[in-house]
């Protein structure tokens, strides 16, 4: 029970970091594309 609390906690952390680093690429794509305007 424990390893699984464990491997839940990898994945909710893998999905967050990722979520994190989309978005920022996203930011900072929209702010290349509309910053110049």
């Amino acid at each position: 029970m424990l390893r699984e609390n464990q491997e839940n906690a990898w994945v909710d952390f893998v999905i967050t970091h990722d979520l994190e680093l989309v978005v920022g690429s996203c930011t900072h794509v929209l702010h290349l594309k509309y910053g110049k305007v």
